[in-house]
């Protein structure tokens, strides 16, 4: 099962860092939060080594709740 995660880091990104940290996007906040669907502890660990390849200071990581199944109503 996948699980999303928050990853903040120092400093306003390019859209040309963005691009290169796909799956991560940007969200709506004030400090730049970029957020990814993960499916394993190997591919959250080549996300993170990406950010400090590209010399990006992570100032925090959180691993999301994940939303509640829905129902289909009748």
């Amino acid at each position: 099962m996948s699980s999303e995660y928050s990853v903040r880091v120092r400093g306003r990104l390019s859209p040309a860092l963005v691009a290169a940290l796909d799956p991560l996007r940007p969200a709506r906040t004030t400090e730049t939060e970029l957020r990814a669907r993960v499916d394993s502890q190997a591919e959250l660990q080549q996300l993170l080594a990406r950010l400090q390849d590209l010399g990006i200071e992570l100032v925090g990581l959180q691993r999301l709740p994940t939303p509640p199944q829905q129902v289909p109503q009748r």
